[in-house]
């Protein structure tokens, strides 16, 4: 798996982020998630949120398309940051995943 990249997917019926945690390469990691499911897709505003973001994520994220989104980390500090992934179904349903994102020492 390429270095960035965080794949979302269903397994035995349980969302998963894999890696999880997901350790950036390199500053202004731009952090991919792909979604490789049939029955869901990312939200249009936020697919992506930190908990607490602080310095380290200064943008939101984005959805490049439904199966694509984007999130920007600094990564100049060391840290581990909760993020939400939110997910939603052909009826609207929503789906949220909690994993993490852990920024080592530079």
């Amino acid at each position: 798996m390429p270095h960035n990249e965080v794949v979302v997917a269903r397994q035995g019926g349980q969302w998963t982020c894999s890696p999880d945690p997901v350790v950036p390469v390199g500053q202004n990691a731009q952090i991919r998630f792909l979604l490789q499911d049939d029955t869901h897709r990312f939200r249009d505003q936020d697919p992506v949120v930190v908990d607490d973001p602080g310095s380290q994520f200064p943008e939101k994220s984005r959805t490049q398309d439904p199966k694509t989104a984007k999130l920007l980390d600094k990564n100049t500090e060391r840290g581990s940051f909760k993020y939400t992934v939110y997910l939603v179904d052909a009826q609207g349903r929503e789906v949220v995943i909690d994993p993490t994102i852990k920024n080592e020492e530079r």
